[in-house]
């Protein structure tokens, strides 16, 4: 009979990756890496509102002498129609997937019968036939706690199949 092991935190550590920045007790290192990951967000967004101030207020471009070209513009309000329609074209074309594949399983996959009733009746009439008579009544399986086989009683590689042909159910 197998003994319950108790898996302690110290040995969930040791088989685990695990991050300092979670733990407690190491809150400078936290805060520290936190204001990394801000410093680093607010760099790569800097960019995209650095070269969107113009347009989105141009007061202020006019306050910082920010000039702004015919080109910019341009370049500008095609970027903004080619991302809205990328994002539009990805919307549609996911929720139709979402719809068709909700409407396949719905009609198709969950209707289609996969196995002969039949013929899996009678593979497990002749299943539990050769269990019974080669390691006891099913219920006095389940009953016990621990069962162990003769050498004898181990199946063959082609025992269950070799049973099906026999019986004209073959896979």
């Amino acid at each position: 009979m197998k003994k319950k092991h108790q898996v302690t935190r110290q040995e969930v550590s040791r088989r685990l990756v695990s991050d300092q920045y979670f733990e407690s007790g190491h809150w400078i290192l936290t805060i520290w890496q936190s204001i990394l990951a801000v410093l680093a967000w607010l760099v790569v967004i800097l960019p995209f509102v650095w070269l969107a101030l113009p347009f989105v207020m141009p007061e202020w471009a006019v306050h910082l002498n920010f000039r702004t070209y015919f080109e910019e513009l341009f370049t500008f309000k095609f970027l903004h129609w080619f991302l809205l329609i990328a994002v539009g074209l990805v919307t549609i074309f996911s929720v139709s997937l979402t719809i068709r594949n909700n409407h396949r399983f719905k009609h198709l996959i969950s209707k289609e019968v996969l196995h002969d009733e039949t013929r899996l009746v009678v593979r497990r009439r002749v299943l539990g036939d050769f269990y019974d008579e080669r390691f006891g009544v099913q219920e006095f399986r389940e009953s016990v706690r621990f069962y162990s086989i003769k050498a004898v009683q181990n199946l063959e590689v082609s025992t269950v199949k070799d049973l099906y042909q026999k019986y004209e159910v073959a896979l």
